[in-house]
Order: structure tokens, then sequence, then C-alpha cells
């Protein structure tokens, strides 16, 4: 539902993919009066097969959309909920987004830079999480709906979709060592598994995790030093203290500086050691492999221009493909994906609501 004069992020690249393959609807079509929503409204969600809301029971009551009452007349009807921290939060939770559910989860702390001080993280990490939780629950619910006849409620959160992604290093318990996925090193904590500047200015990422890996890299380094030397010996499986893991990257960056990235790229993956160039997206979205899998799609905007976007993650064989997706702002109605005559209500905010039902859409629901 679109407020008069459009979304700010309207004018964002991004909102291309945010809103493709949806319909919009002028927000004037939520409220009927001052005393409720409209009726057109109610008769959108009674014949809807999903209902994405991003706002908790409370709120949803205050303005009139009774969830419980309109899922009772429509038995059919699956309503995911995605609320900041669950459905029973403070007044005001429905404005917490991105940055601030980061914080408080952990997030920004975990990824942090050499004096321990917290990172802005660019990966919208909780966004995306809560998004495939939402995808995950609502293909779940159809699937039953398939069997018994009935919808239901799904309900996640932003904190839930922050912490399904990194439940690995949440585990408590007594003798349990918590696990630190980056130290204090922006560049990576383990000296075999991190960014390496070359002599150009430019970075490389090394990725010998395991001991034939890392083996390889102090031959087709001129690295032996990795392998004589005794304070390296349970490397690369194990590193007994920080000091250790510090001299394993000095040795490795010192030797990584000599060279320029592209010369050490082709050095590396000659030795078979596993190296990739740290480049910018703009080079990974024109890059051979990318065009030859189809990674990418040319798409027309609302205003009729052409422009590049990533394609839908899923190729689904048997199925129409990227050629019937991505087309803002309304769908291709000759889209026969596997949601294909699945309706959806999209009344989510964040940016798990557009990512989500982005999705569903790239899939052949009608958003």
């Amino acid at each position: 539902f679109t407020p008069p004069g459009g979304f700010p992020l309207q004018q964002s690249s991004s909102y291309l993919v945010w809103d493709r393959d949806k319909k919009q609807a002028p927000t004037d079509a939520l409220r009927g009066s001052s005393s409720g929503v409209s009726a057109e409204l109610v008769d959108a969600i009674l014949s809807a097969d999903i209902v994405i809301s991003s706002l908790t029971s409370e709120f949803l009551k205050s303005s009139g959309v009774d969830a419980d009452g309109l899922m009772a007349a429509n038995g059919r009807l699956i309503w995911l909920n995605i609320t900041a921290r669950g459905d029973v939060d403070e007044p005001g939770s429905e404005i917490a987004g991105e940055g601030l559910i980061a914080a408080e989860t952990g997030v920004l702390t975990e990824q942090r830079t050499r004096d321990g001080s917290p990172f802005w993280n660019a990966l919208p990490l909780v966004g995306y999480g809560t998004a495939m939780l939402g995808i995950l629950g609502v293909l779940s619910a159809l699937h039953r709906r398939e069997v018994t006849g009935l919808g239901q409620r799904v309900d996640t959160s932003l904190v839930q979709g922050s912490l399904a992604a990194r439940s690995p290093m949440l585990v408590r318990g007594e003798g349990v060592e918590t696990w630190d996925s980056a130290g204090n090193d922006p560049q990576g904590a383990l000296p075999n598994y991190r960014l390496y500047e070359t002599s150009d200015g430019k970075w490389i990422h090394i990725g010998a995790l395991t001991p034939d890996f890392w083996n390889k890299l102090s031959i087709a380094g001129d690295l032996l030093e990795l392998v004589t030397d005794p304070q390296f010996d349970t490397a690369p499986m194990y590193w007994p203290t920080e000091e250790i893991r510090d001299a394993a990257k000095r040795v490795i960056g010192d030797r990584i500086i000599t060279r320029s990235r592209d010369e050490w790229v082709q050095i590396l993956q000659d030795g078979d050691v596993p190296v990739a160039p740290a480049q910018t997206a703009d080079a990974l979205i024109y890059h051979p492999q990318v065009l030859a899998n189809d990674i990418q799609v040319e798409v027309e905007s609302g205003s009729g221009t052409l422009g590049i976007q990533v394609a839908p993650p899923i190729t689904l064989h048997g199925s129409e493909s990227h050629e019937s997706v991505g087309f803002t702002p309304k769908p291709d109605p000759e889209f026969n994906g596997p949601l294909s005559g699945v309706h959806v209500l999209d009344l989510s905010a964040y940016l798990a609501g557009p990512i989500g039902p982005a999705y569903l859409a790239d899939l052949g629901a009608n958003v």
C-alpha cells in the first residue's frame, strides 16, 4: 500500500527488487473511517491465501484489524506475522528495524574492530534471516493446507531471524567454550582464512582451512616456515594462543604484500590453494560465471527503462524461469510457478517484509 506521493525509497535502485512482481494499492485503501479499516481491506484479507503483517496483535486490534476473527471467517487463510521481538512487546516496538535489532542481538559486536568496538555490518543479516524464516513458515503452512484444507497463523520476529543464522555462536553451558567467530580482526580471526593486502593496494582472501590446503599454501607461497616452525605444529586446525595466530598472520602477510593481487590469485590457483580476489559487487554482477548461469537478469522498471538485477535465487525446472519475473511494478500474468494461483496480501514493513514477499512473487504468487 503506497502513501500519497509514493515511498521515499522508490528513488532507490534497491526498491526495484523489493517491489518487483508486486501490485500496489493506495494507502487510503487501508482505512475507511476513523473508526476502523476499510471494507476494501477486509475483502482483500478474506479473499487472500496469505497475509503478511509486521505488526503486533495489540497494534492490529487498535487499528481495527481483528486477525483472529478474519482467520475464522477465511478458514484457509495463512497469516504470517513478523514482529520486532515477538508478538508480546512494548509499545512502539513496530518502529524497531535492522539496526536496532542487530545492536540488541549482538550482530554488531560479533563483527568488530581491532580495539573491540562494535562495527556496522553492511550485510542486513537480521532482515534476510527473518525473510527466510517467514518464507519457510509460509511454504510449510501451504503444504499443511493442501493436506488439511486449513490455514494457520505463522509467527516469527526480527530477533529470531537474527539468531537463526548465528545459533552456533550462541551455545551456552557449563564447560562449553564460546565460539568467537571474528575475534578482534576485521580481516578475519584465522591466519589461514582471512583477507590479505597485496602490493597494489588490493586484497585477496585465502581459504586454506584443511591441513592439505595449509601445506599447499606453504609450498605455492614459498612459506615453508608455516610447516617448519614448531609454534605452528597444530595449524591450521588448532591455534593455541592469539599470539601464535598473530605470528602466522605476520608471516603470511609479509609474503603476500610482495606481489600484486592478480599475481597471487594466479600463483595460488596454480598451487591448488583456495583463493579469491576481494572485488566489488559491480565486478561480480558482470562476472562471466554470473552471466553464464543467468544469475543476473535485465528487467524493466516502472518508468520503462531497462536495468540489471540479481535474478530470483531459485531455478525451478519445468516452470517458467527468470525471463518471466523481475518486472516492476506489475507481475507477468503468464508466469506459472509453483505458487501460481496463491494470493498474498503484503502489509509488512522492515527489510524482511519487502524481501520475503518478493521471493513469493518470484515463485508465482500474486502479491
